[in-house]
């Protein structure tokens, strides 16, 4: 499924004349290295914007809350991005900083609160280009994310950016609604109507977006990110188009 998803973002699918005029970027909470990993195998780098590089080249893939491949030198405080997950290079203490030649390592993970002074000055230009982005965006997919009421930093986030996107075409929320009841649990009905289902996650996305911008551009599927995928390339097969599996 990674697999797939990462040719989809390469363009492996995609007609090579309408190629030079689409673009994909992936804005993303997780620390893991699965999509990177995919990237790589589709033949295409991951540009984690870490500096602000206007010739990094690659997939963009912001990951606002570090990565287990990013590293801070504690010397210079200048970030580094390894080939691997550092955990599976431990101990790297025989490692050098390329800036100022220490071996003194730190993961670069952000911890997914509100306040994120300690890592602002590494992380800034992850941030600025992930609302740059979702400022000019014409789609925007939200996958797996629940928007838990902890994490006003992305209300935030997706608040800077939709307030001044006015080409958006459609923001789709992917989401799994196949999980179990509370009666699964042992719960009884009377329970159940004592203590109300928390707030769907569709009904959250409702509720902080404008009322006209829901009916017009909001989508939702909770048939999972498997079958969003499916979907689409059963559209593409609909339209003639050929998909390879690479």
């Amino acid at each position: 499924m990674y697999q797939h998803f990462a040719n989809l973002l390469a363009g492996k699918y995609d007609d090579p004349k309408k190629a030079l005029c689409r673009s994909n970027l992936v804005i993303t909470f997780n620390y893991d290295v699965v999509l990177d990993e995919a990237l790589k195998k589709a033949g295409i780098s991951p540009a984690y914007g870490l500096a602000d590089d206007a010739n990094e080249k690659g997939v963009p893939l912001l990951k606002l809350h570090g990565s287990t491949n990013w590293v801070v030198c504690t010397g210079c405080r200048k970030p580094s991005v390894w080939q691997e997950a550092a955990t599976s290079l431990f101990p790297f203490g025989s490692i050098q900083c390329k800036h100022c030649g220490k071996s003194d390592w730190r993961l670069l993970l952000v911890p997914p609160s509100w306040d994120k002074s300690e890592y602002q000055d590494i992380m800034r230009p992850v941030w600025a280009r992930a609302v740059k982005e979702l400022k000019a965006a014409t789609r925007i997919c939200i996958i797996g994310y629940s928007m838990p009421a902890s994490d006003s930093f992305f209300r935030y986030l997706l608040a800077l950016g939709l307030a001044e996107n006015h080409q958006l075409y459609k923001l789709i929320v992917v989401d799994y609604k196949g999980g179990r009841s509370l009666s699964d649990f042992g719960v009884s009905s009377v329970q159940q109507d004592e203590n109300p289902a928390e707030e769907t996650v569709q009904d959250k996305y409702r509720r902080i977006l404008a009322r006209l911008f829901a009916k017009r551009r909001f989508d939702f599927d909770d048939q999972g990110f498997e079958m969003f995928l499916r979907r689409g390339a059963n559209n593409l097969l609909n339209r003639g188009e050929t998909i390879a599996m690479l």
